[in-house]
């Protein structure tokens, strides 16, 4: 064996993904993905606000089950 072919088993052990794995991570996110992420974003800029107030929150988001 190759000291190349050596060296990428050694890193694929280390690096599970897949090349069909790295093509879908380098699609762009669906529109699910980007509402959530924005969810995700407004959240977190709404619990920084309170923290920079001094006040503690525990927060719970309410994920709206109406699906009609």
């Amino acid at each position: 064996m190759s000291r190349d072919l050596k060296c990428a088993n050694i890193r694929s052990q280390f690096n599970p993904l897949t090349y069909e794995d790295r093509k879908t991570l380098a699609l762009p996110p669906s529109d699910e993905e980007m509402n959530l992420l924005m969810t995700y974003r407004e959240a977190k800029i709404e619990t920084n606000i309170y923290k920079d107030r001094g006040l503690k929150i525990d927060m719970v988001l309410e994920i709206d089950d109406d699906l009609d």
